[in-house]
């Protein structure tokens, strides 16, 4: 008996070839690399905005002050009169045309009230920024009770005086009613203020406002202050006409350095705190001085 071999083809598997295996590596290798290139261009893009916003903000200012002789929210009552903005009391710090943005007798570091709130409602008006801010806030609203909902950027405002309807039905605002949001995002708000004969726009994160008395908070990364005022200014947070801020309570609270602050202790003068741990965490708030 002959033994016929099975003429049926031997099936096997094929692995990748050394080659192959090297072409898909590449191929993942410029995907990533792609993502990561457009992240990071994502966001010099958002840095870039902050300082187009602040460049729009300074011409909005000065346009202002050519237009109407006077500075928004500070102007007059017979100027105001005059060209159909709000009406005003005209004492101290409530369109008292001085040339400061303050916030009637209270500390404008500390509360928005008086022309601190009229400053965006006047520069609105004018048609000089895009949105609409509410004149009433010079009076009834900034005296408000506000809780914001941090998670949904809305304000419940308890109008002064509260009514006891209005106390159990609050009406509901968006936090970006009363101040312009950032472009830069994640929650950062400009805030205006003045000290020492100065007015500022201060980029914070607003996490309530109780009876015009602000809560903020610090919301940029060291990595992005330093790029920001790279961009405007001579990027150290400590001078210039944009410097580093941080706290809760009041604005204009320049960053003290140490080792986990917005600001570096390691170098003279002191540097933004990145290149290590803190590179990316929140740390940072920035104030500009009006140009």
């Amino acid at each position: 008996m002959s033994y016929t071999p099975d003429k049926q083809k031997n099936t096997f598997q094929q692995g990748f070839t050394l080659i192959e295996l090297s072409i898909v590596l590449v191929i993942i290798g410029l995907i990533v690399g792609g993502i990561l290139v457009g992240q990071t261009l994502v966001h010099s893009a958002a840095q870039r905005s902050v300082v187009t916003q602040i460049e729009r903000f300074n011409t909005a200012v000065n346009t202002f002050r050519v237009k109407y002789n006077a500075l928004p929210g500070d102007m007059t009552s017979d100027i105001a009169l005059q060209f159909g903005f709000a009406t005003r009391t005209g004492n101290t710090g409530q369109g008292d045309g001085d040339g400061l943005i303050e916030s009637g007798t209270f500390s404008s570091t500390t509360k928005m009230f008086g022309e601190t709130a009229m400053f965006w409602s006047d520069l609105a008006t004018a048609s000089l920024i895009p949105g609409s801010f509410p004149s009433d806030t010079y009076n009834a609203s900034i005296n408000a009770a506000w809780l914001e909902n941090h998670d949904t950027d809305t304000l419940l405002a308890y109008l002064n005086p509260i009514s006891d309807a209005e106390a159990f039905s609050p009406v509901i605002y968006p936090l970006s009613t009363f101040l312009p949001k950032s472009s830069f995002g994640n929650n950062n708000y400009f805030t205006v203020f003045s000290a020492n004969s100065t007015n500022y726009f201060q980029l914070t994160i607003v996490t309530g406002i109780n009876s015009g008395v602000y809560s903020i908070g610090n919301n940029l990364s060291p990595a992005d202050a330093y790029a920001i005022d790279a961009k405007i200014d001579d990027g150290l947070p400590g001078s210039g006409r944009l410097q580093a801020m941080e706290g809760t309570s009041a604005l204009n609270n320049a960053a003290t350095p140490g080792t986990t602050s917005c600001v570096s202790s390691a170098n003279t003068p002191p540097t933004y705190n990145i290149g290590g741990a803190y590179d990316s965490v929140t740390l940072c708030q920035l104030r500009f001085q009006f140009q």
